[in-house]
């Protein structure tokens, strides 16, 4: 659902809030263009939705999606699709630690990012 918090005058634009309706467990589906190819899809579910600063230090977001959808080299800001084609957020890079699960970032913090700038 999307709510809208104020109005940025000098920008002339909404500032608006996502409210997550997505949990933990649901499926999820992660699209790319990896290592060259036409297309790519890895379905997977969302392990953790408050995955951030705390376990990876000094990417600059405040929280991250964690998910084990597969993704390979040039899949990173790629869409995270979760049910009804719902984006979510965007594909970053696969954990350091636990290379099977992928960070994303949340598409509204992408969002609220982009009108602040």
């Amino acid at each position: 659902e999307l709510k809208q918090l104020g109005w940025d005058i000098r920008r002339n634009l909404a500032k608006i809030n996502l409210e997550a309706d997505f949990k933990v467990g649901d499926e999820i589906y992660a699209l790319g263009s990896p290592l060259g190819t036409d297309y790519a899809l890895g379905r997977g579910i969302i392990m953790n939705l408050h995955f951030g600063n705390d376990q990876i230090r000094g990417i600059g977001w405040e929280r991250l999606i964690l998910h084990g959808a597969t993704i390979a080299p040039g899949n990173s800001g790629g869409p995270l699709v979760a049910a009804y084609g719902r984006v979510i957020g965007m594909n970053i890079f696969t954990h350091p630690t636990f290379h099977n699960y992928v960070c994303a970032i949340y598409i509204i913090d992408i969002l609220n990012w982009m009108i602040s700038r």
